[in-house]
């Protein structure tokens, strides 16, 4: 077989899987272009190649890969040429015209090259660069439109998503969501902390929270979502529409309406913390002793027409018939401070009102009027006695 034949087919399909990679230079795309000149019969079937390269790049890649292959199989006759039994009559095929060629064509015209033989190798390579490259741009896109929105103990934040629903989130609390996957087929976020939710309904596009020990679906609605993975327990409460609960350990899904509240208690499970740049959650059964779980309804406050769930929202600090020690853990989150106390007895008084938002001196002093008790102030330490 002629020995310049077989290095130029090698050549140009080469040249032509760097091009369709978008790894061709100038000058190897000027020389793509000399042999297409000089060998009209190759246009088609570059073009064929071209054409369902670019179809399923679009495409999502795991059947991309799979349709791909099956149409160069399917038309390797159009892309690929058998070499020829020793017998045979040498193939023919027209050499570019080196005279019209860069320096750079002449240099990558006249460098050594494999045989014709391995033509099929060099595209089924290409094409799995093509594909494991563009995974990893992916993976790498995937990780870049990660967006995560923090807010340290003293403050607390509204955001919107891009979707619209609406999210207030409270003293130190972490959001999590990814650009490039959220409203795309489904809408996930991953809460550490606590925060309020009015979600625009989309009956085809589910809106997930995934929390470090349960799962919430909604479609539309409004509901708080208080999981502190340092807190004894963790709850959700339903102010409007309804939405589905999945607890690790519990084959059940919970079901809330209006005004109900469900609360899980924290066993360190981090069964549905997720990684949001996958799109479908997929998680095997936990086989361990059942999560406690209660059910309860809302603390509405018909005097100050408030839901004490969710009053945080509107910027109160309200507690009823809680212990200290749980309510100091309010107030550290609020006030970016570290409460301590002097006596443990005092960590278990019931507390229940409101306390002034302003400084923690001012609430500090409310508690002092209502239950007796002296404190004292070391920089942001509190130290609570009798």
């Amino acid at each position: 077989m002629d020995n310049q034949t077989n290095f130029s087919q090698e050549y140009f399909w080469n040249l032509l899987s760097k091009k369709l990679a978008g790894e061709a230079t100038a000058g190897e795309l000027e020389a793509i272009e000399t042999v297409l000149l000089q060998n009209p019969d190759l246009q088609h079937q570059a073009d064929m190649l071209s054409q369902m390269w670019k179809q399923n790049s679009n495409k999502d890649l795991s059947a991309s890969e799979a349709t791909y292959m099956r149409h160069l199989m399917k038309h390797k006759e159009d892309f690929f040429t058998e070499l020829p039994n020793i017998d045979q009559e040498p193939l023919h095929f027209a050499e570019p015209d080196i005279s019209k060629l860069s320096s750079v064509g002449k240099f990558l015209l006249n460098r050594t090259t494999m045989a014709f033989a391995a033509i099929v190798i060099v595209l089924v390579s290409s094409w799995l660069i093509f594909f494991n490259g563009n995974k990893k741009e992916d993976k790498k896109a995937v990780a870049t439109a990660a967006s995560s929105i923090v807010t340290k103990n003293g403050n607390r934040t509204k955001i919107t998503l891009p979707d619209g629903t609406q999210v207030w989130l409270n003293a130190g609390s972490k959001l999590d969501y990814n650009n490039l996957l959220y409203n795309k087929n489904s809408r996930e976020v991953t809460l550490s902390g606590e925060a309020y939710f009015d979600v625009v309904k989309n009956a085809d596009k589910p809106f997930f929270v995934h929390t470090h020990n349960f799962k919430i679906k909604v479609l539309g609605t409004a509901f708080d979502v208080k999981s502190y993975p340092e807190d004894k327990e963790s709850e959700t409460s339903l102010i409007r529409g309804s939405l589905e609960v999945t607890v690790p350990g519990r084959q059940a899904k919970f079901i809330l309406s209006p005004n109900d509240k469900l609360v899980v208690n924290n066993r360190g499970n981090n069964v549905f913390s997720e990684d949001i740049e996958t799109e479908k959650i997929e998680k095997p059964v936990v086989k361990e002793a059942e999560t406690i779980i209660s059910f309860g309804k809302v603390n509405y406050l018909p005097e100050k027409n408030i839901i004490l769930e969710t009053a945080w929202v509107e910027n109160r600090l309200e507690f009823r018939s809680e212990k200290f020690i749980d309510v100091a853990k309010k107030m550290e989150r609020w006030f970016d401070v570290t409460i301590s106390f002097k006596d443990k007895r005092m960590e278990n008084i019931i507390l229940t009102g409101t306390l002034p938002t302003g400084t923690i001196a001012q609430a500090l002093e409310a508690l002092k009027f209502a239950e007796s008790l002296n404190y004292t102030i070391e920089g942001n330490n509190i130290i609570i006695k009798p």
